[in-house]
This record gives C-alpha cells, structure tokens and sequence, in this order.
C-alpha cells in the first residue's frame, strides 16, 4: 500500500514554498526558497508560520513574496547568491523592526552578537 508524502509545495513568483500537511496541528511552518532548476536545488530564504489550509499557506506564501520584493534585492543571475541576499536583507529587516519595537531587546542582541554577555 502506498503512502503518501506529507510535505507539499507551491510555486509562486519564482520562489518554492513548501510545508508538512498536518490537519491537526493549529500551524504549520512554512519555508520559503530559490530554486535553481538546472541543478535541481532549493536555497532557503525565510520562514514563517500559518495555518494548514491551502488558502492560509497561498496567502501566505504571496505576503511573503511581496514583503521581500519591497526589499529591493538587486537580480542576481545565481539562484543560490539571490537567496543569500535575500536572506541577508530579510534579517535585515526583521532586526530594524526589533530596534523600532522593543530598543533595550535590541541593545542585549547587539551586545550578545558582539560577544559582551556573560555565558550561561
């Protein structure tokens, strides 16, 4: 008896969504990738989460496309260095929004990231 996988995906805008059906669970984490179709590849860009319905996961996947779109990631011929700088300005985006929200939050990242907190 066959089974069926339960990872699928969507292709929209030139991206590869992808995330693990599961009914029961009240989220799913959804991955969003670059695919490089000549050497069948994915690079991963962002995640998120949303519900386990098909219209949650396209909604979704298109606010996830339009977010790093606004990004204004200059064209790269390269898959694989696309999604870098694509990874790179989403981080990007995700700290500013950090600084903006929650300033002393941000002052310990920076202090962990430059090494200044004491280790556990």
């Amino acid at each position: 008896m066959a089974t069926m996988s339960k990872k699928r995906f969507v292709r929209a805008a030139g991206y590869v969504f992808t995330w693990e059906l599961d009914p029961s669970s009240v989220e799913v984490d959804l991955e969003m990738h670059r695919e490089d179709d000549a050497h069948r590849r994915k690079f991963f860009v962002a995640k998120t989460r949303c519900a386990p319905d098909r219209d949650a996961v396209y909604a979704r996947a298109m606010a996830m496309v339009a977010w790093v779109r606004s990004l204004n990631v200059p064209a790269r011929r390269d898959p694989q260095a696309q999604a870098v700088m694509e990874q790179i300005a989403v981080t990007n985006d995700r700290l500013a929004r950090l600084r903006a929200r929650a300033p002393a939050a941000a002052v310990s990242f920076d202090r962990m990231l430059e090494g200044q907190t004491a280790a556990a």
